[in-house]
């Protein structure tokens, strides 16, 4: 009984997920928009809310308790003691690490594409304020991460647990990632992250984006479980979309030719660190599963 209540649980929590934006985005770009228009904005800020709606809906119809904190919760208390302030700092700060690292990597294969004047001139600043923008877009993104937190109560603060439960946390890693990332397909055939008209379109798009999803999911659930808040993951996931490197605002995208004009290939190579961070992530939530199993085994033995 137990096991086909998780599994509708699941079922009914993923259909009011999925469905507001997969209807929506269908439709509204279906009927003539195109992509980055006055509406995108607003759809995407809206379907972010998704999957936090769906979880009070699911725990309306399947009659499931839903806690804000405390275990077995939402994890939507925040924590400084046991160094999880720490780890709350690493959660906001390691996107603009990982985005700035991957835009020096683009540009050490593309240095033509160095234009130390480009963004000053396009935005009307003072150069000199450079240095203090990508510092700027990581606060500002943390004070606006109520779209982060929108998706994070859902996906790892609702799903990710319920998944690890049923399966360990490397398989709930992999099928996580991989729900989260189909739940972006219909924006992402419309344009979201690549753009439209690029070679592979749009399964190369959708099967890139799967493993930054999946690579994420680690580095999210990560996070999650170091402050045991799904605050740390809004706050990642908010810097991971809005912030600003340095290194962004010295490229000049117009003097890219051929292969390296392709936006699936830019994205590979500026993804490259956040992956490598991922994997890192992984293997750190296999070994903190196993120290966990150890730990209960021992448990056990002592009792008996």
């Amino acid at each position: 009984m137990n096991k086909k209540k998780d599994l509708s649980v699941m079922l009914v929590f993923l259909f009011f997920a999925f469905a507001p934006l997969w209807i929506a985005a269908f439709a509204y770009f279906g009927s003539g928009h195109e992509y980055g228009d006055a509406g995108t904005q607003l759809l995407c800020a809206a379907a972010m809310l998704c999957p936090t709606v769906s979880v009070f809906i699911t725990g309306a119809i399947c009659k499931e308790k839903i806690d804000f904190t405390g275990e077995n919760s939402l994890k939507l208390g925040i924590y400084f003691k046991d160094k999880k302030w720490i780890w709350m700092l690493v959660a906001i700060f390691l996107p603009w690490i990982y985005r700035e690292l991957g835009g020096w990597l683009f540009l050490a294969f593309n240095p033509e594409c160095f234009d130390a004047t480009i963004f000053a001139q396009e935005q009307g600043i003072d150069a000199s304020l450079i240095a203090v923008m990508p510092l700027y877009s990581v606060v500002n993104a943390v004070v606006f991460s109520i779209g982060g937190l929108g998706e994070e109560i859902g996906w790892r603060g609702f799903m990710m647990p319920r998944l690890e439960k049923k399966m360990g946390i490397g398989p709930a890693i992999l099928v996580g990632g991989i729900i989260w990332g189909v739940w972006h397909y219909p924006v992402n055939y419309y344009g979201h992250n690549f753009g439209t008209g690029y070679w592979g379109e749009p399964w190369l798009g959708f099967l890139i984006f799967t493993i930054f999803t999946i690579a994420m999911n680690a580095l999210l659930t990560l996070a999650v479980k170091k402050t045991n808040s799904v605050w740390s993951a809004a706050f990642m996931h908010a810097v991971n979309n809005g912030a600003l490197a340095i290194s962004a605002m010295f490229m000049n995208g117009e003097r890219l030719t051929g292969f390296w004009a392709e936006s699936t290939v830019q994205f590979v190579v500026m993804f490259v660190p956040a992956l490598v961070f991922g994997v890192i992530a992984f293997i750190w939530l296999l070994v903190l599963e196993k120290k966990e199993k150890e730990g209960k085994a021992r448990e056990e033995v002592q009792v008996a």
